[in-house]
């Protein structure tokens, strides 16, 4: 197996930076899903496996900026994560008229994550605090295969938070954290649901 990685930081200046991280890893299948063999111990789920299957391989990268003002106390940073999976390891469900359904694990390909989140920091003088804002969008995707048809899981979300911190006293802390999300799931063959 090979597991590739690369790091890169650049520094515009003191207090603003760049960097960028890639790493990539397998997953192996398992015993149990390799083993040519059917479980009919649930007759209403009767499960296989496939020794053909192939070991899944994941990209991860991040890009990561933040820069700070020492004289305002401002800070910025931003971040994207993305993870991309080739051969991902899914299930394949065959559901028969009578209801049975028979489940065996398949290559798959479609399957990604990708999240990004900003910030952005100030601080108060009265009270003497600091109050941040944030935001953050995700796109998900998963694929499974049901009668031979692939089944697409998207998952889209938006949100923002708001906090805000302060010490009155040396023994004093006070935080406040305000999060809202608002995400959105389709699946292709069920856009119903």
């Amino acid at each position: 197996n090979l597991f590739p990685q690369a790091n890169l930081n650049y520094s515009f200046t003191k207090t603003k930076n760049l960097r960028f991280n890639y790493s990539g890893r397998t997953n192996q299948p398992s015993a149990q899903q390799l083993q040519p063999v059917i479980d009919f111990s649930d007759p209403l789920n009767i499960k296989e496996g496939n020794p053909f299957l192939k070991q899944s391989f994941n990209h991860s990268v991040r890009l990561f900026y933040n820069s700070f003002n020492v004289f305002t106390q401002k800070i910025f940073f931003a971040t994207i994560n993305a993870s991309f999976t080739s051969n991902d390891i899914q299930n394949s469900t065959l559901i028969a008229q009578n209801g049975v359904q028979t489940t065996k694990p398949v290559n798959l390909n479609g399957t990604y994550s990708i999240v990004g989140y900003i910030n952005y920091g100030f601080p108060l003088r009265k009270p003497k605090s600091n109050l941040n804002f944030g935001m953050n969008v995700n796109a998900i995707q998963s694929q499974t295969l049901i009668n031979n048809q692939s089944n697409f899981t998207r998952n889209t979300g938006v949100g923002g938070n708001i906090i805000w911190t302060t010490n009155l006293k040396e023994k004093w802390d006070i935080n406040l954290t305000s999060n809202s999300m608002y995400n959105l799931v389709s699946y292709t063959l069920q856009p119903n649901q």
